[in-house]
């Protein structure tokens, strides 16, 4: 981009036999910075521009540089600012004002320099392009993600991740196969890349030993193994049958591709698990179908809470390393934990005292008295409680072995009673007290000293 046509000529008899990764490059050119800006309008994809400060005007080149940046938003294109004014625009002062790659004095160009200068930042541009491809692919397939859980039926399951595995590797489609674990034989259901997309009897004849060492492994350890560029996931569904999906990544494979390859199977695994939890509920529905309208009607609607939970356990599966999601992942595995051992009911409301001992587990002591509460505020009592009970087990020092403390459940009022014979620190005293309040409860902390600590929750 510059006004003299013998610096274009110039520009081509340097870049002559030039390639870049062996790709040929090709010179576009543009007398004036109006011009310039035209055709970066017209080729957006452009990787190198190399201006000459002077050209209309005094200060052409340098009015062209922000409006590459600013006015057309093109931060991927390298420029290269080219000047023999170098005293009215020195070096330094240019490249911390402008948003450049490179200064070109034209005294002290040479074609050697020219080459060297228009390598870097093609690669620089190449890094950039490559860096936004791969975002706006995880982009995608995050937002896709939901896809996966609003499936009913885990082959299409799989199929979908297929399809969305195309997406996300477009170049370099990985090779993978679901099978069946039938004990003696693996039959492979469908493939992709080098398996058979029709499947196979079975798995033998296209593994080698690493990859059959690898699925053995996987099996073993019921979860995700890797070696090199291969991934093994092994899973169950809802009849307890086994499937493993296997995943052969390229040799040229990087950290990317191989981060890249876990979210997708973590992901993968997570639908998995809602839809066997769902598949299971529908079948626990249809079994009782044939019993009384009522209670149909109360299982139905306990149904869904198990399967709001379970999707609420898998969303709030995030960073082990931030507090706030462990938190959440805590609590939403609490409420998964609790449906589990409500079950299926045929009435309203349930006994909490009789589900207390086998939520607290061992090391607790119970001095319970019968009190019925509704499913739902019944559910909602356990995960708080257990939260609590948790705070107790962690404090409950070395030397007290399992013995964590007594429950007391009394009526007349109701009052659930937590006492230990040390101290505890209530560390989510305002989180308790506003779900107590929301269940129409109240908690406090009765008793806290170094030798005690009596928590209270009226019912």
């Amino acid at each position: 981009m510059d006004d003299e046509p013998g610096v274009h000529e110039l520009l081509r008899m340097a870049l002559e036999n030039y390639t870049f990764e062996s790709a040929h490059v090709e010179l576009l050119t543009a007398s004036s910075a109006q011009e310039a800006e035209v055709l970066l309008r017209q080729e957006p994809a452009l990787a190198v521009c190399i201006v000459d400060v002077v050209m209309e005007t005094s200060h052409a080149g340098l009015e062209l540089v922000r409006a590459i940046r600013q006015n057309l938003g093109n931060l991927m294109v390298r420029i290269v600012l080219r000047t023999g004014q170098t005293a009215q625009f020195p070096e330094s002062d240019t490249v911390n004002d402008f948003d450049i790659n490179d200064f070109w004095a034209k005294n002290e160009t040479s074609f050697v320099r020219m080459r060297t200068s228009i390598t870097t930042c093609l690669r620089g541009y190449r890094d950039l392009v490559l860096l936004d491809r791969r975002t706006q692919q995880v982009r995608q397939w995050a937002d896709r993600f939901p896809e996966l859980l609003g499936v009913k039926e885990w082959t299409s399951l799989v199929r979908l991740v297929v399809l969305r595995l195309k997406d996300l590797f477009p170049v370099d489609l990985p090779s993978t196969f679901l099978c069946r674990n039938d004990g003696a034989l693996w039959p492979m259901f469908m493939g992709s890349g080098r398996f058979p997309s029709q499947g196979s009897p079975d798995i033998l004849p296209w593994v080698g030993e690493t990859e059959a060492a690898l699925i053995l492994q996987a099996w073993e350890k019921k979860s995700l193994v890797e070696s090199g560029n291969n991934l093994a996931l092994y899973f169950e569904t809802h009849d307890q049958t086994g499937y493993l999906f296997f995943w052969e990544g390229s040799p040229v494979w990087g950290d990317y591709e191989r981060h890249a390859a876990r979210l997708v199977l973590h992901n993968f695994r997570s639908a998995v698990d809602n839809l066997t939890l769902i598949q299971a509920l529908e079948q626990q529905t249809e079994d009782l179908a044939a019993r009384s309208e009522p209670s149909e009607i109360l299982f139905k609607q306990h149904s869904s809470f198990l399967t709001a939970a379970s999707a609420l356990q898998i969303l709030y599966e995030g960073d082990e390393s931030n507090p706030l999601d462990r938190r959440r992942r805590s609590l939403a595995e609490m409420m998964a934990n609790a449906l589990r051992l409500v079950g299926p009911q045929h009435s309203e409301n349930l006994d909490f005292s009789s589900l207390l001992p086998r939520w607290a587990g061992e090391g607790w002591k119970f001095l319970t008295v019968p009190f019925s509460v509704s499913i739902e505020r019944c559910l909602a009592l356990l995960v708080l409680v257990r939260d609590m009970l948790d705070a107790f087990e962690r404090d409950t020092p070395r030397r007290a072995g399992r013995n964590f403390g007594v429950l007391r459940l009394a009526d007349q009022p109701a009052v659930l009673t937590i006492e230990a014979n040390h101290s505890v620190l209530p560390v989510y005293s305002l989180a308790w007290t506003q779900l107590s309040v929301q269940l129409g409860a109240v908690f406090t902390v009765k008793e806290s000293t170094p030798e005690s600590t009596v928590w209270t929750l009226l019912l």
